[in-house]
């Protein structure tokens, strides 16, 4: 059974994409650096990890993949982070959608915080992105944590990235 933690994230999340693709036409098309990071720890089952990755794929599949369009990474995270892909690596859908199939469910603690000084130190270090172009950090999450994010200076840079 899902968590009642990573419904309301997927419902909204999902809420938030239609609103934006029905209220916005012209809003297809437009670059973006987009990393998902996905809760694969112990306090979900591995049913509900395959319920992330399906809904990453369903996500993924609206984009127009590309470097001059939507480029995208991926990181898992449990009692540490682990990168699977980084922006751009995948052009093709196919190719992306089958590497996303073959992660696989750690099932350990939940270092959340560790996942979001990764996405600022490294998925969305400066010589990975691009100038001008919006960073956008997917987080699917139960939101149960083993270690807080709690330097401030951090949580503000990651939002300024």
């Amino acid at each position: 059974m899902m968590h009642a933690g990573i419904t309301c994230v997927l419902a909204s999340l999902l809420v938030v994409l239609v609103a934006a693709s029905d209220s916005e036409p012209d809003c297809g098309g437009k670059p973006a650096d987009v990393f998902f990071a996905l809760d694969s720890s112990g306090s979900l089952s591995s049913e509900d990890f395959e319920k992330e990755l399906r809904f990453t794929q369903n996500v993924a599949s609206v984009f127009d993949l590309d470097d001059d369009k939507v480029r995208v990474g991926l990181i898992t995270f449990s009692k540490t982070v682990t990168p699977h892909f980084g922006l751009g690596d995948y052009k093709n859908r196919g190719d992306l959608f089958r590497k996303i199939s073959d992660i696989t469910w750690e099932g350990y603690g939940t270092n959340t915080g560790e996942a979001l000084n990764y996405l600022h130190t490294k998925g969305f270090a400066e010589k990975n992105t691009r100038p001008g172009i919006p960073h956008i950090a997917i987080i699917l999450t139960d939101g149960n944590r083993r270690q807080m994010y709690h330097n401030h200076n951090r949580n503000t840079a990651l939002h300024d990235a």
